[in-house]
């Protein structure tokens, strides 16, 4: 989290046009987590089959990230 804040920080008041670094970023983390808690509940968890549920979930969390970066819906940057 505060990797993401200083990223942030230092895109918003030094160079705008980079502003989609920090959804790269978000995106990357996003993955990490949701991968390792795959792997755990793949791993330790007695019902096998949750962690395709959690890989889905975070199928559909990238895809929306990409929709919003690829159509430009938060903005002119």
């Amino acid at each position: 989290m505060i990797s993401l804040i200083t990223l942030y920080s230092v895109l918003l008041f030094y160079d705008e046009e980079l502003l989609y670094l920090f959804f790269f970023a978000v995106m990357a983390f996003t993955i990490l987590d949701y991968l390792i808690r795959a792997f755990f509940e793949w791993k330790y968890i007695h019902d096998p089959k949750q962690y395709t549920l959690t890989v889905t979930e975070m199928l559909i969390i990238v895809a929306a990230i990409i929709i919003v970066i690829q159509f430009n819906l938060l903005g002119p940057y």
